[in-house]
């Protein structure tokens, strides 16, 4: 019965993840959904509150878990880096994802599991005392990590960055960005002219 649900599951994800490669999300019902996967309407319900919570599931399941894995190993940079490398696989997808907004905008739903990401990380370790910056706890260090992570993934999804050898950027190549804007100071991004 249990491998039953979880092919059922299976149906409704797929089925979703294909109608958004070629509909707009507000467009998409559940019927719509349903009716792709092959199962009744009541179905969906069952497994899902709404086509958000899908969505949320979809990223999770394809991203998120993945890094969990990775974190449980003390594989942290292995485990961003694995974000980056799901995203390209699917990248289309994940670009269609981009375009929900709104109260339940899916930019919204990759910062809350940014987000939950970071601060278990942080919580595996104490904060160094730094004179001065006791306003720096875990909870605002992991916020500020998570908008600058979404963000780099939105624009790179979105095609915003100008590149002078690509137009499209790989995994790799936004990874090390990524990691060398975490590593350095905005000032050793400058030079003098």
């Amino acid at each position: 019965m249990e491998i039953k649900r979880e092919i059922t599951k299976e149906l409704l994800t797929e089925s979703f993840h294909t109608l958004l490669l070629t509909h707009d999300f507000d467009k998409i019902t559940i019927k719509m959904i349903t009716d792709e996967a092959g199962v009744i309407r009541p179905t969906f319900y069952y497994y899902f509150e709404d086509k958000y919570d899908l969505l949320s599931f979809i990223l999770y399941k394809n991203v998120f878990s993945r890094v969990k894995e990775l974190n449980a190993l003390d594989m942290d940079v292995e485990g961003v880096k694995s974000i980056f490398i799901s995203i390209e696989k699917d990248k289309k997808f994940y670009q269609r994802a981009f375009e929900v907004t709104g109260q339940n905008s899916f930019e919204h739903m990759f910062y809350n599991y940014s987000y939950e990401l970071f601060l278990e990380r942080l919580n595996h370790y104490a904060l160094r005392d730094i004179p001065n910056y006791h306003l720096l706890t875990k909870d605002v260090v992991a916020k500020y990590y998570s908008i600058g992570f979404v963000n780099i993934i939105k624009e790179w999804l979105q095609n915003t960055f100008q590149c002078s050898y690509n137009e499209n950027p790989t995994a790799e190549e936004i990874f090390g960005a990524y990691e060398f804007l975490n590593s350095h100071s905005i000032l050793d991004l400058l030079k003098k002219e």
